[in-house]
């Protein structure tokens, strides 16, 4: 299996973990998520670039703690692999 990249582990932890929703997005660097109980949008980069804003021009970037993030990842693998 091929090593994940940190734009597929932030889109992951986003949809999956915190039930946010891709919708179309005009830019074409970035990647919109939208949660349902929350304003804030959400864009992925390409390269794992990760921004909070209303729109692309307007965001803010958010930092990243990548181990952090895989933990996060792998703990919800190993408790969603039991329940099935």
């Amino acid at each position: 299996m091929a090593k994940q990249t940190k734009a597929e582990k932030l889109v992951e932890y986003l949809t999956q973990i915190r039930g946010y929703k891709e919708v179309l997005c005009r830019s074409r660097k970035y990647r919109e998520f939208v949660h349902p109980d929350m304003r804030n949008h959400r864009f992925i980069g390409k390269a794992g670039a990760y921004r909070i804003g209303a729109t692309t021009s307007k965001s803010s970037p958010l930092l990243v703690d990548w181990k952090h993030l895989d933990l996060i990842l792998k703990t919800h693998r190993g408790t969603s692999l039991k329940e099935s």
